[in-house]
Order: structure tokens, then sequence, then C-alpha cells
């Protein structure tokens, strides 16, 4: 749900700024401010207990490698390793709030 947070406030047309929807999104995940650009976004982690001073910036936009593919080869034997990180990062293409916010 943390990824969605751009996609949700984008679709029901929230007016909230950006430090706002960080700290919307930080509820769930601390780093989660980083799902709020698309690209490449570098997270700011900060210094404050209550993340207040928590930031993403994005460096790069999404159309900066439009021809960049990304294969994951997962084999039997790790299956069962995968990481919670790596499901994390596999939920915003797989979201359909994600879809219905770009189109």
């Amino acid at each position: 749900m943390v990824p969605n947070v751009f996609a949700l406030a984008k679709l029901m047309n929230v007016s909230e700024d950006e430090s706002q929807l960080f700290a919307i999104a930080r509820q769930g995940l601390g780093s989660a401010c980083w799902s709020l650009f698309g690209g490449f976004v570098k997270w700011i982690m900060g210094k404050e207990d209550d993340g207040s001073d928590s930031l993403a910036v994005q460096l790069v936009n999404e159309k900066h490698w439009e021809d960049l593919f990304i294969i994951i080869a997962v084999s039997k034997e790790c299956l069962e390793k995968v990481t919670q990180t790596i499901s994390f990062l596999a939920q915003p293409r797989e979201s359909h709030l994600l879809l219905l916010a770009e189109g």
C-alpha cells in the first residue's frame, strides 16, 4: 500500500503538498517517500525521530532510461529465499491504482 500514496493522492485529487504526502508515506515505511516520484530517487533519511526531515529527491525522471530493461531470473533453489525487499519492489508494477493514475 505504501507505494500507492502518490497514485491515490493523484486519483483522489488530493491537494496536500509533498511534505504532507511524505509524512503519510512514512507512516507505513520510513523510506517510502521515494515512492512519490518516478525514475531514480534518492532517499535522505534525516535525523529527527518523527521523520519530519526525511525527504526524497528525484535525480532523473522515469523517461531518462527509456530503453533500460531489467530482467530478474530466479532459480528454483533460491525461490524460497526471495526477500521481503524484492517482493516489495515488485508491488508498484502490480498495482491497479498505479495504472489508473498513469492513464
